[in-house]
């Protein structure tokens, strides 16, 4: 074999082709490298260079196998091959070993890439060996492929155009299973389309099963073609036999490799990598579940594919179905009557009666960290795992929200988040309420939301937030800590021991703030039935611009308990404004609490919170949902829940992000798109000369010699005469 092997790897490294086929891959790498990696400063080099790359084992792998044996055939070699000293297994590997070596050089010498991104910023290793495995693989199976066809004909050209063919028959499945009417062959031939695992790995989905998949395709292509080679010696019933015992075999290793697949989640973000949350909600519903996908199934992102599979496999009541909501208007009517504009991959969650549209375009949040960055993160699972919750719960608990004093209103991600946890929100114009019939706050309220109210309550609105209270109301406040102005209002909570200090919070400790910004306040957890959940994840809060709470004590038989604290060299500053970060004589050194719970057995809880930015989706993006956790506990257990709510912090997204060095920038895109291509181009010619030359001075030397042969047989003659 190993002489076979390099009298291969001799013919190919002496042709020019092997060179034009390097000079292509690395022009379309380069290409690729400096449009999606350097011009968008990302590291997702697998995924936007090296899978498109590909492209030229598409085009050169047929020209490299169609010689392998059909070559041989042609120039009537392949008996003296066969009948050589190394077995008919040996020759067939090791043509096949020298052309993988030559398909997969420029893949090793590739690695410098990422090499290079590596030191200019952040990359996924993992996601980017998913990519490299999906070539190497591949690229086994196509060369199999184009053995097989390369034995069954002497026509070099014929088995050009039939390996193409082969590969487009391939490559076309993905559009091919899209026109098959059965749901279950569909799947199979999804499953078993090698575009489709190609693209899967690329996007950082690696299982196991295709992994095995493609090493049995590409093992079971290299006996046929043995078997095809050995045919004559065989004979018709022999080869049948063992033909069909190949297909038996490679069907049943196939079935158990896809029956027992792993998923090995190597995307960058790990999107398919579900929170213990999610295992918990889903694993434990028990009603049948419809996730509707609402758009054209062939067109379906492979890593939303997997993720709805994974959602599958954890519940068997979870159905995934694909709609196309425009053909299919009796669907459109049910869900969809109250949506505008339905954006594609967009989803429907249903159970029963109840139902939540996802809309595609709330996926991901965006916000701005500096003047040229920004932060994405993805809320799908979140969103997801909390709409299956909401449709699989029973009756919703109602949380009143007070408007008529200029409040604000709760951001989407917060509202949504109330309402995907079975609360459902409520207005209440408290000066309105006062004024009709029932002259209360409604029974059914399970907490009352006061957020940043602008003008004061009078005294009939504060008299009836005490009389909830007596009853055993539950309240959540949060106030803007620059208005001064709410003197009743504030006169109301300090009866509840939460009395406010004037001014706005400076912290002293400089991981207690962010942004550069000393009253951007990240301020210290507490240990709390409330902060639990922050704890457990790990989460920080943002409550940004806030008062702070003097402690008090007890008043009036409330207990104060602090949730969010400042560190003891904070200060509220109450004087100076043009000297923020600088303490003065009037300011009032801390610590200050800018989040405490108000409580009294058998009585009424309150939640007082200094911020009204805490409600911010973009504030609330940035410490990675935080907030939202906070929140969501803080009305679990004022509503008396036990703090099982789901709110799954979301993944950050488009993170793998590089900061090329401008300097070199134009010399790493010459290189990259000229020097390398025409440098593998130079070394092909000057090869292929020098082995020319040196295959005419060969020939020359033998003329030489022969002819001095001549002459010194006939000096011998003359000598004889």
């Amino acid at each position: 074999m190993y002489t076979i092997l390099k009298k291969e790897l001799k013919g190919y490294y002496t042709s020019l082709s092997t060179y034009v086929y390097y000079a292509m891959f690395f022009l379309i790498l380069g290409a690729y490298f400096v449009k999606s990696c350097l011009g968008s400063y990302s590291t997702e080099f697998g995924y936007y260079a090296l899978s498109k790359a590909f492209a030229a084992v598409l085009l050169m792998a047929p020209l490299f196998t169609m010689h392998l044996l059909a070559q041989e055939k042609k120039n009537r070699t392949e008996q003296l091959l066969f009948t050589a000293p190394v077995s008919t297994m040996g020759v067939l590997l090791g043509k096949f070993l020298a052309t993988a070596i030559v398909l997969l050089v420029p893949f090793v010498l590739s690695v410098g890439y990422p090499i290079y991104i590596a030191q200019c910023g952040k990359m996924s290793v993992t996601f980017l060996l998913g990519a490299y495995l999906a070539a190497i693989l591949v690229c086994m199976v196509l060369l199999s492929v184009g053995m097989l066809v390369s034995s069954l004909t002497s026509n070099m050209v014929l088995a050009v155009i039939l390996a193409y063919g082969v590969y487009l028959v391939v490559f076309l499945g993905k559009i091919i299973e899209n026109f098959v009417p059965s749901e279950w062959l569909y799947h199979m031939l999804h499953s078993l389309s090698v575009y489709n695992i190609y693209y899967a790995m690329v996007s950082g989905i690696v299982r196991s099963g295709d992994v095995l998949y493609l090493c049995i395709l590409a093992i079971f292509f290299f006996v046929v073609t043995w078997l095809v080679v050995e045919y004559k010696r065989l004979g018709l019933g022999q080869f049948l036999l063992r033909l069909v015992m190949g297909i038996a075999v490679c069907a049943c290793l196939t079935g158990i490799s896809m029956g027992t697949t792993k998923v090995y989640d190597c995307t960058a973000e790990h999107l398919l990598t579900f929170s213990k949350d999610t295992k918990s909600v889903v694993s434990n519903i028990g009603k049948d579940t419809d996730i509707y996908y609402l758009g054209e199934r062939s067109r379906v992102n492979a890593t939303y594919q997997e993720l709805l599979a994974q959602y599958a496999k954890l519940n068997d009541k979870i159905h995934i179905h694909y709609k196309n909501v425009q053909s299919d208007q009796e669907f459109r009517s049910k869900y969809l009557a109250n949506v505008s504009s339905v954006s594609e991959t967009s989803m429907v969650v249903a159970s029963d009666d109840k139902y939540v549209y996802l809309n595609a375009d709330d996926y991901v949040s965006t916000i701005q960290t500096s003047t040229y960055s920004y932060k994405s993160t993805l809320e799908l699972e979140n969103q997801l795992t909390s709409a299956i919750h909401y449709v699989n719960s029973e009756d919703s608990q109602k949380v009143y929200y007070v408007t008529g004093h200029g409040e604000s209103t709760l951001d989407t991600a917060f509202s949504n988040m109330l309402r995907m946890n079975n609360y459902e929100l409520k207005e209440l114009n408290l000066q309105e309420k006062l004024n009709s019939v029932e002259a209360t706050i409604p029974e059914a309220c399970t907490a009352l939301l006061i957020d940043a109210p602008q003008t004061d309550y009078s005294e009939d609105e504060i008299d009836a937030l005490k009389e909830y209270m007596n009853d055993g109301g539950r309240i959540f406040v949060a106030i803007d800590p620059l208005n001064e102005d709410l003197t009743r209002f504030d006169a109301f909570m300090e009866e509840y021991g939460l009395q406010l200090q004037t001014g706005v919070l400076v912290e002293g400790t400089e991981n207690n703030y962010v942004y550069d910004t000393a009253y951007y306040l990240m301020p210290e957890i507490q240990s709390h039935a409330i902060t639990k959940r922050l704890e457990d994840d790990h989460l920080s809060v943002l409550t940004m611009t806030s008062k702070g709470i003097k402690k008090n004590g007890n008043a009036n038989g409330y207990t104060c308990t602090d949730l969010l604290t400042t560190s003891a060299k904070a200060f509220a500053k109450v004087s100076d404004f043009d000297n923020l970060n600088t303490k003065g004589e009037d300011d009032v050194s801390g610590s200050y609490s800018v989040a405490t719970l108000s409580e009294k057995e058998n009585a009424g809880k309150m939640i007082l919170l200094t911020s009204d930015i805490f409600f911010n989706d973009e504030v609330d993006a940035d410490c990675a949902g935080g907030n939202r956790q906070f929140f969501l506990s803080a009305v679990n257990y004022l509503a008396g829940n036990e703090d099982t709510g789901i709110m799954i912090p979301g993944k950050e997204v488009g993170d793998q992000v590089a900061l090329y060095p401008n300097t070199s920038l134009n010399l790493v895109k010459v290189i990259t798109i000229v020097i390398l291509p025409l440098l593998m181009l130079v070394v092909g010619v000057l090869v292929v000369i020098g082995y020319r030359k040196n295959i005419v001075l060969k020939l020359q030397n033998k003329r030489k010699q022969k002819h001095e042969e001549k002459e010194s047989i006939s000096s011998d003659e003359n000598t004889l005469d």
